[in-house]
């Protein structure tokens, strides 16, 4: 079950880069988290270990851990004050 569900994020990675409207540094990028979550699950399949669950939620998070730092940079938004003004540009 937990090798079905590797698959299944490894293939919704390689999904949205393959339509991914983005630049080539960054399609790079997401080959090689498809190519590392491919090796991992490949690895998981042959030593019968559980290793490989651990790295979606650290690719999350180191995911969204970049996003907010590129949200610090002099010239940018920051992502908290974004969101509030998503939220409150009702009132």
């Amino acid at each position: 079950m937990a090798v079905a569900g590797l698959v299944a994020t490894s293939l919704v990675y390689f999904y949205t880069m393959l339509h991914l409207r983005a630049g080539p540094r960054l399609r790079f990028v997401w080959v090689g988290v498809y190519a590392l979550l491919a090796a991992v699950g490949s690895l998981n399949l042959l030593t019968n270990t559980v290793y490989a669950l651990y790295l979606p939620p650290l690719l999350i998070n180191s995911g969204l851990m970049i996003l907010f730092g590129l949200t610090l940079r002099h010239a940018s938004m920051p992502l908290v004050e974004r969101l509030m003004r998503m939220e409150y540009s009702r009132c």
